[in-house]
Order: structure tokens, then C-alpha cells, then sequence
């Protein structure tokens, strides 16, 4: 079970990989439903590098940086703030820009170089921790 994506999502995926930008999903779902969710943006049926909050748990700092450019779900996280300002997450001088809307997201979306909060859906804390607020409308 999952919501449905909203009708741009797919093209606002598409043209970040166009214009050479990585996404990465971070999310308290479940690991299926995040990878389900990832090849349905992508459009494709294809491998999607994945790893749960416990297996994540189980990597070093090192074998975390060795394998954070492949991947694309990080799911059942509970720790996205550290995530975001890692070393992993900012390897090569990556931009790291975080997307956010519950009061949840609101320490992630803080951490990062770019902090984008959900106008019409957000909570005000996580609106105020951004740097910017997408309103949609």
C-alpha cells in the first residue's frame, strides 16, 4: 500500500536526472514501498540500490562512502538529519538539498545546503527550518 504519486512527480524526477541531479529517496516507509515507488518514477523496471535504516546501521562511516553514490532508497530511516550531514551525503562537494513536510522532516531539511519546505501540505516547523518553501499553487 502506498499514496499515489502526485501527477508531476515523474517529470520533476525526470528533469532533475536530465539536468544531471541525483535523487535520492529518504523515507520512514517501508523498503518495498520505497523501491516500488522509485521505479515508478523512473518509469523503468530496474535494479534500485537500497538499504534499510537497520542495514545502514550496520555500515561504517567507510563502507558507507564507498557505496552511497549507487545508491537511491535509504528506507525505515529514523536518522535522516545525520544522513544529510554526513560526510557520505556531501562526498565530492556535493550540493545536498533536502525536501520535507512533517514536523519530522523539519531537523533533515535543516542539515541541508538546501532546505526545502512543502508550502501547502507543510508543517510551520519544518517551514521555518527551510531555506526556501515550494507553495504549488
Amino acid at each position: 500500500m502506498k499514496d499515489p504519486l502526485r501527477p508531476e512527480a515523474k517529470a520533476a524526477v525526470q528533469a532533475c536526472h536530465d539536468a544531471g541531479i541525483q535523487t535520492v529517496m529518504i523515507t520512514g516507509d517501508h523498503k518495498d514501498t520505497a523501491v516500488a515507488i522509485a521505479e515508478e518514477l523512473r518509469g523503468v523496471k530496474e535494479p534500485i540500490q537500497s538499504f534499510s535504516g537497520m542495514e545502514l546501521d550496520r555500515l561504517s562511516d567507510d563502507e558507507l562512502a564507498r557505496t552511497v553514490d549507487g545508491v537511491a532508497v535509504y528506507a525505515r530511516v529514523s536518522r535522516s538529519t545525520s544522513y544529510v550531514s554526513s560526510k557520505p551525503g556531501r562526498r565530492g562537494g556535493a550540493i545536498v538539498a533536502m525536501t520535507g513536510d512533517g514536523v519530522n522532516d523539519a531537523p533533515a531539511v535543516k542539515a541541508a545546503d538546501i532546505g526545502v519546505a512543502m508550502g501547502l501540505t507543510g508543517t510551520d516547523v519544518t517551514k521555518e527550518a527551510a531555506d526556501m518553501v515550494v507553495d504549488g499553487r
